[in-house]
């Protein structure tokens, strides 16, 4: 081959492969961002900008994993949420939900995992916490939702307020599920209790 013709294919080669380079490292970047968008997609709940329950269950299986480590959970179900939203709509559910997680983030550490579970149901994770600190956080929690109802656009005020349950690890629990298993119980014994009033 001649030498002109071999330095026009070889140019023309390595055009192309610049070119493709640049293509596949302009789709790595691309590939990179979306995997990030993924993942902030799965650790953040969309409604109430709180922490998913996979972020919380990695959190509380690493603190429970530390033996000497105190940590406490606190479950937290919206009282009510049913008429709230039959009441007043979807929409204002939503708005009660993003309301009380306000309340909430205003209460919690920074090193706090406050998460959204589902529903209306919401959790906090506690690490480094006894569970006498805990149980005196979470009717901190319910003092501070009871005093902040939701007040609507057209200024009706809508009551909220929560109901909790605490378990405490090492003390109540050696692992996640009976951290969580616990904390449910403390739950539901707080919530019969309220029905009762």
């Amino acid at each position: 081959m001649p030498v002109a013709d071999a330095a026009l294919d070889l140019a023309l080669v390595g055009s192309t492969l610049l070119l493709m380079a640049a293509a596949a490292a302009r789709a790595g970047v691309a590939q990179d961002r979306l995997v990030g968008q993924l993942r902030r997609l799965a650790d953040v709940d969309p409604l109430t900008g709180l922490a998913t329950r996979r972020i919380l269950d990695d959190a509380a299986q690493r603190a429970v994993d530390r033996d000497a480590a105190e940590t406490a959970l606190v479950l937290i179900d919206v009282d009510w949420f049913k008429e709230i939203n039959d009441t007043y709509g979807h929409a204002v559910g939503d708005d009660a939900l993003t309301h009380i997680a306000a309340r909430l983030i205003e209460r919690c550490r920074a090193v706090d995992v406050l998460a959204r579970l589902g529903g209306d149901e919401l959790a906090v994770l506690m690490p480094g916490c006894s569970f006498d600190i805990a149980v005196a956080r979470a009717k901190d929690f319910v003092d501070a939702v009871r005093a902040r109802p939701l007040t609507l656009p057209d200024g009706r005020v809508v009551p909220v307020s929560i109901s909790v349950g605490a378990a405490h690890a090492p003390s109540q629990a050696h692992t996640a599920r009976d951290l969580y298993t616990s904390a449910d119980a403390a739950l539901y014994a707080a919530k019969r209790a309220r029905r009762t009033l």
